[in-house]
């Protein structure tokens, strides 16, 4: 069917060998390699079917042992976080003899990034194309499931990405939004808040100090008149909200 790829389990990447051996260089175990080797282990996805009992037969030591493991979990760690699930619809999930039975499939962000580059943000600068990055390798390949060509899944894909985009600008807090900008603070709700308290700082603690202490002291009439300025541009950000999160 035209748009689905059957793409393997494993990352996608050339020159197995010399991964294994600069995986083996960084423990400083690299004069084990024809070791290894020898015994059938020439990528380091094999290196996962070792165990205790075959150190005699590599030539390492107990603790070159350990050091080995503990590099093994850290890269099967990598691994999964270098890859993502894509749902099948129904008619496909028997097809491709799914891992989990339930109609998904793991898919390497690596090859999804070669296959959608024209959607993937290479070196994100801006917290648009932090976010973009976040979703769009899924959400390109569910979507390439119900396309003729990579072309309409493409076109489909950015029409969809700026609504979302606009959503998790809009939900964003802190820490998050602690480096952004004037400009995408003023797109999150939070940000929003607190550009308001910086133009009005008085307003903003007698406020809190109200709320804080259940304090009945009447403010100024200078107080008052930025207090109704505050209150307004509050409003501001309630519409904003409201508007943002029903698209």
């Amino acid at each position: 069917m035209s748009g689905v790829v059957d793409l393997p389990v494993e990352l996608e990447v050339e020159g197995k060998e010399n991964q294994l051996k600069a995986f083996l260089k960084k423990l400083s175990l690299e004069d084990k390699f024809k070791n290894f080797q020898s015994n059938g282990l020439s990528q380091i996805e094999h290196l996962q079917d070792i165990h205790e009992k075959d150190v005699d037969m590599l030539g390492l030591t107990v603790f070159e042992w350990r050091r080995l493991q503990r590099e093994i979990t850290t890269w099967k760690s990598e691994e999964e976080s270098a890859k993502i699930v894509i749902s099948l619809p129904n008619s496909l999930s028997n097809f491709f003899g799914t891992r989990d039975g339930q109609g998904n499939i793991v898919v390497s962000i690596e090859s999804l990034k070669r296959k959608y580059k024209a959607l993937w943000y290479e070196n994100p600068v801006n917290p648009t194309q932090i976010f973009s990055n976040s979703f769009i390798l899924q959400m390109a390949e569910q979507r390439m499931q119900f396309e003729k060509t990579l072309r309409s899944c493409e076109l489909w894909c950015r029409k969809q990405r700026s609504t979302r985009i606009s959503f998790l600008l809009a939900l964003a807090k802190t820490p998050v939004i602690s480096t952004w900008n004037q400009y995408y603070k003023s797109q999150s709700i939070m940000g929003k808040c607190e550009i308001l308290e910086r133009q009005h700082p008085a307003v903003a603690s007698f406020l809190e100090n109200r709320v804080r202490e259940e304090s009945s002291n009447v403010p100024s009439k200078a107080m008052y008149e930025n207090i109704c300025q505050y209150v307004a541009k509050l409003e501001e950000v309630s519409t904003f909200s409201t508007n943002t999160l029903q698209k």
